[in-house]
């Protein structure tokens, strides 16, 4: 297989997170990489080196969260 981890689950995720054991894993960072351009980084370098997209299209990691999550913030009182 190849790809980018874009999920947080599938067949993809699983052979890199709870079913590792069975696989063998390579991560190719893009900041490594002779095929990613330098002003392609630098584009998606805007959205922050510890986002989401960032760590995706870039680095090579999986998301942190999917961009449809739901995420809890504490309500302050007026």
């Amino acid at each position: 297989m190849m790809g980018n981890p874009t999920q947080l689950s599938g067949f993809f995720f699983d052979s890199h997170n709870k079913n590792r054991d069975k696989y063998s894993t390579v991560k190719v960072s893009g900041e490594n990489s002779k095929r990613v351009s330098k002003e392609f980084i630098q584009d998606i370098d805007m959205y922050g080196l510890d986002s989401d997209v960032f760590r995706v299209r870039v680095v090579g990691e999986f998301p942190k969260a999917m961009p449809d999550s739901f995420i809890q913030c504490k309500l302050q009182e007026l």
